[in-house]
């Protein structure tokens, strides 16, 4: 998570993804509530939006129907007003979508990790026992996701992750496409600016010129 930033949230454990709101800055937040629905869970993750500056928290699409969106609103009215909505719906597996989009960030090394976050994560599975309890942190999953169906048994936090990660992305991208068009205009108005300086003769020469063909003709 990052502050004044996005939460994607994915209501089946209402897993609270990592909010990045510049890839080359550091994931400083991940939580993780069990139940979805509750009162106390949406409350709770209102409490983190808010003392963290978060504008904008997405909520899977997929699950209840836009049900999770609906009361997450509503207790954001009553108690950190901020945009809730539903993430763009994918009809790509899972598995698949997690991993074509935090490989090429992790690859390129633009994710940084503030320490205190690996080590919540590592002792946010110290109440449950068993062998099993690792698989519930992000980083467990996040190592060890691949393409295939069923990958993981359980893994809210790293499509969470991976759902904020997305978001970015494509906002960064439209940041550097809003940068080239800029500076295309840029350059069509010095290229406008010369021609037109060269067809009124502005200057120099040529303006000479046509000052002299224009007295001729009087």
């Amino acid at each position: 998570m990052h502050r004044h930033s996005q939460t994607r949230i994915s209501p089946r454990k209402a897993s609270l993804g990592p909010a990045i709101d510049n890839l080359l800055e550091p994931l400083f937040r991940r939580d993780a509530f069990l139940g979805g629905y509750e009162e106390k869970t949406l409350t709770a993750i209102m409490a983190v939006a808010k003392k963290h500056g978060v504008n904008k928290i997405l909520a899977e699409p997929n699950f209840g129907g836009g049900m999770f969106t609906a009361l997450l609103k509503s207790v954001a009215q009553k108690t950190y007003p901020c945009t809730v909505e539903d993430a763009e719906w994918t009809q790509v597996r899972k598995e698949e979508r997690i991993i074509d989009t935090l490989e090429p960030v992790l690859n390129q090394h633009r994710l940084v990790v503030c320490p205190s976050v690996i080590e919540s994560d590592y002792n946010s599975v110290s109440d449950r026992a068993g062998e099993r309890a690792p698989a519930y942190r992000l980083f467990y999953q996040m190592t060890r996701m691949v393409k295939e169906r069923g990958a993981l048994a359980f893994d809210d936090r790293v499509d969470a992750f991976a759902g904020a990660v997305a978001y970015f992305v494509k906002q960064m991208a439209k940041d550097t496409d809003r940068a080239v068009n800029e500076h295309k205009d840029k350059a069509l108005d010095e290229q406008l600016k010369k021609f037109m300086q060269g067809v009124l003769g502005t200057g120099g020469a040529n303006h000479q010129l046509r000052s002299r063909a224009g007295s001729r003709k009087t």
